[in-house]
């Protein structure tokens, strides 16, 4: 039986089409998008990775922080006839950000007196928060 909704055949009109995230964020916020339609008494807008969802479990509950690059469509939802309207999309990329590394080690050395010019008397060390890497250097 073909689903019968208050929003017929009335799909979102988001004006954007491309979303990317500015570093030093790595995600998106799918709520900021204007939508120029007008939604339906007895519907909501809604947002999933399905251009045809098949239930509420297809619909994202966190718009403000998406870290997933790809398709995501608006749709109105009607509760009552549990049914969804057609869809406009947003193609989301995100892009990687090179954060700078954070120096986890202490901040200063003592060194012994006479020790060889060959001999580390400190090590730094750093972790790059864009490839999850601990670097040591010897100084």
């Amino acid at each position: 039986m073909p689903c019968i909704m208050v929003a017929g055949t009335t799909a979102p009109i988001i004006t954007a089409t491309t979303l990317t995230n500015t570093c030093p964020a790595t995600t998106v916020d799918l709520s900021g998008l204007a939508n120029t339609g007008t939604k339906p008494a007895g519907t909501s807008l809604v947002w999933s990775t399905h251009k045809v969802p098949t239930s509420a479990a297809d619909t994202l509950t966190n718009l403000t922080t998406v870290s997933t690059a790809g398709k995501y469509y608006a749709l109105y939802f009607d509760k009552v006839a549990a049914c969804y309207s057609p869809a406009d999309s947003v193609d989301v990329t995100i892009t990687a950000c090179n954060l700078s590394p954070v120096i986890t080690s202490g901040t200063t050395a003592t060194t012994p007196e006479n020790v060889g010019t060959t001999t580390p008397v400190y090590t730094a060390t750093a972790t790059d928060p864009d490839a999850g890497q601990t670097k040591n250097l010897l100084i």
